[in-house]
């Protein structure tokens, strides 16, 4: 998708960065991998932005792969995964949880400690009256991962696509007849194929043509092709 300088300059945005495509040189010494967190400034950045200038005062439906990475929570999301038993630890250094409210009536609970250190399992529990002396790490967890707040986390995606007033929906594990956009890769490396003498120079000068060349009508004979499936 991309969007012209005057559509942009309408919203104060600048259209030569605003492109959904990103291309990356893989590797360590290079643009490292790509990541859910790229994915997710990808869907924040440029994606949105780009559909609401397109379709103003509409609502998006996005759909992604059922992935690992598609799937991945914000580094502030509230999940028991990231905590330890006692407060702070390795996993929590990164990002501190968000605050969140629990009970009735709504009481709101800070996660850090003094506001620098990620409070763990056990005192958020004792916190919210539900530790019980003798609790082993696996049943803190499962009892905070079914209170509310805590279950109704949704991944970083998701939250992106909503607080833009968009939604968003996820293809089935390991079904990509479902997913048109399988048919778009197809249809580009087929060109790439036949367009590069297979060294590296030749495709980064090829790729960026390959996925160009696909034209929208064949995109929307894609998806109406998986949409039967």
């Amino acid at each position: 998708m991309r969007i012209t300088a005057e559509q942009a300059a309408l919203h104060n945005l600048d259209a030569t960065k605003l492109t959904s495509r990103v291309i990356i040189h893989p590797g360590k010494n290079q643009d490292g991998y790509w990541t859910n967190e790229h994915v997710a400034l990808q869907l924040r950045d440029t994606v949105v932005p780009i559909f609401d200038i397109l379709h103003p005062n509409c609502q998006a439906l996005f759909a992604f792969d059922n992935s690992s990475n598609h799937g991945c929570f914000a580094p502030d999301a509230l999940a028991t995964k990231n905590l330890n038993v006692s407060d702070g630890g390795a996993k929590t250094t990164n990002a501190l949880m968000r605050s969140t409210t629990f009970g009735d009536p709504p009481q709101v609970q800070n996660m850090q400690v003094d506001g620098t250190k990620q409070k763990g399992l056990k005192r958020i529990l004792q916190e919210r009256g539900l530790y019980v002396e003798g609790m082993h790490k696996e049943q803190m967890i499962a009892v905070l991962d079914a209170q509310p707040d805590f279950s109704a986390q949704k991944c970083w995606l998701e939250e992106i696509c909503n607080n833009a007033g968009h939604l968003a929906i996820f293809f089935p594990k390991f079904h990509c007849e479902f997913n048109w956009i399988e048919r778009y890769w197809g249809e580009a490396k087929r060109f790439a194929r036949a367009n590069c003498d297979y060294t590296f120079a030749s495709l980064q000068h090829t790729v960026p043509r390959a996925l160009d060349q696909v034209p929208l009508s064949h995109m929307r004979k894609h998806a109406l092709l998986c949409f039967r499936y």
